[in-house]
């Protein structure tokens, strides 16, 4: 981030430090509309309830955030234009490519940064602040932001609405509806230890081959073609770049399967062995 930032936004983090504004434990009227960002001395306060939007300023992309030692924040970013094929090689090969998620202290160090559309934060300690969105060629956009804090940090009901502290249940028996927003692709299934679970994904477009091409020189890859297996906490277990997996519970326990398509939905098909 340019210096231009660090003197208005040092100020704000320290009047929110002293009771100047909200943040992640905010419990006040859960917002109905997207959360626009703001400047460096005026950012919003981040909404883990609401999508949050950003434009092609980087300048005026600021969220404040109030966060606890150990929480983990899970985001989805949702650019008016996704990252192409070019953009995610450059991510790979550099984190600081223009595509990216950057997460500051209340000093202004930078203390993460990330060159993808999904980031999982984890802070250190607890305090305030600010995280940056910098997608200048993308044409602005949308996140979705969900706390993971304390030993059980995801309900599993059975009607959860997708999003990772509040997956649907999965259904073996029919097939699973895949959103176009990866953030509400979550899924929580009970398996048996050693017990084999078959997904595959029936997608509105197929993966190009580009996509699988690159899913070929590796078991993971970022060009939005994953199937992810997570535990109770959301701890992943196991993943693979294609359009199904077989995965053998190695324990007894509540898994969280995540389709990862980017905006391309369909339709997530499961069964067990």
């Amino acid at each position: 981030m340019s210096a231009r930032f660090l003197p208005s936004m040092l100020t704000l983090l320290l009047l929110t430090a002293c009771g100047g504004g909200g943040g992640g434990g905010d419990t006040g009227t859960v917002p109905t509309a997207p959360v626009s960002g703001g400047s460096t001395s005026s950012p919003t306060s981040l909404s883990v309830e609401a999508a949050n939007t950003f434009g092609t300023d980087a300048f005026f992309n600021n969220f404040r955030y109030v966060a606890s030692a150990d929480e983990r924040l899970v985001i989805r970013v949702n650019p008016a234009t996704p990252l192409s094929d070019t953009q995610y090689a450059r991510c790979a090969s550099n984190p600081g490519y223009p595509s990216k998620v950057q997460v500051y202290d209340s000093r202004g160090v930078q203390v993460g940064v990330v060159c993808d559309e999904d980031v999982t934060f984890t802070f250190a300690a607890a305090g305030t602040y600010m995280l940056n969105f910098e997608f200048p060629d993308n044409g602005g956009g949308t996140f979705n932001a969900a706390s993971l804090k304390g030993a059980a940090p995801v309900q599993f009901l059975e009607t959860g609405d997708g999003s990772p502290t509040r997956p649907k249940k999965l259904s073996t028996l029919t097939g699973n509806a895949i959103d176009s927003n990866p953030f509400n692709d979550y899924y929580w299934v009970q398996a048996e230890q050693g017990e084999t679970l078959v997904l595959a994904v029936q997608l509105q477009k197929p993966l190009t081959q580009a996509q699988k091409t690159r899913c070929g020189a590796g078991a993971e890859s970022t060009n939005n073609a994953q199937l992810r297996v997570f535990d109770a906490r959301l701890t992943q277990v196991a993943v693979a770049c294609a359009e199904s997996l077989r995965f053998v519970a190695p324990a007894v326990g509540t898994y969280v399967i995540r389709t990862d398509f980017g905006a391309n939905g369909g339709t997530l098909n499961a069964s067990r062995l």
